[in-house]
């Protein structure tokens, strides 16, 4: 619980000073807040002060390159064995996929992938551009020819190089 503890926290934090929080997280960190986004009232420490009454919600999410599922076929990941370990059942799986939690509550969501991703499979960020949609939550998904994983804001003059311009106009459109 320890990450989401801290995403939780950070959350707050920022909630406390700013009356707009958007949430971005690449590839585990998209699963960290992702999972975060959809379960904002999942307690996972006792309250330490007042700002841990504080709800921790985004108002937007941008996941990138995101493990979005631990479910099979799609857990072979780090993320998998790090949430949930080597010989989890398929309800630990389940509990720990952010797509089983999408509701209309989620926050508007940007989604970034490029198509010869080798860690997180792009049907990750199918499996939440569908989730969304069918729980009527905005979503964008940029679907990048090339870049693999981990391209952050991308090298110049790749497909990887585009995703961050439309994400801004993105978020202008939600906050």
């Amino acid at each position: 619980l320890a990450p989401l503890q801290d995403a939780q926290r950070a959350i707050r934090l920022v909630r406390s000073m700013e009356s707009k929080v958007h949430l971005l997280g690449f590839s585990a960190g998209g699963h960290l807040l992702g999972m975060a986004a959809a379960r904002p009232d999942f307690v996972t420490y006792p309250a330490q002060d007042p700002l841990d009454q504080i709800r921790p919600t985004g108002d937007s999410v941008g996941l990138i390159y995101p493990v979005i599922t631990l479910e099979a076929p799609y857990q072979n990941t780090k993320t998998h064995l790090m949430m949930v370990g080597e010989h989890a059942t398929p309800t630990q799986e389940a509990n720990w996929s952010v797509q089983n939690y999408v509701t209309r509550q989620y926050p508007p969501t940007f989604l970034a992938q490029a198509e010869d991703d080798h860690t997180s499979n792009p049907h990750n960020t199918e499996m939440m551009r569908d989730a969304c949609r069918r729980m009527q939550v905005p979503v964008e998904l940029i679907e990048l020819s090339s870049g693999g994983h981990g391209f952050g804001l991308g090298k110049a003059g790749t497909p990887a190089a585009l995703w961050d311009q439309a994400y801004v106009r993105w978020l202008d459109l939600h906050s």
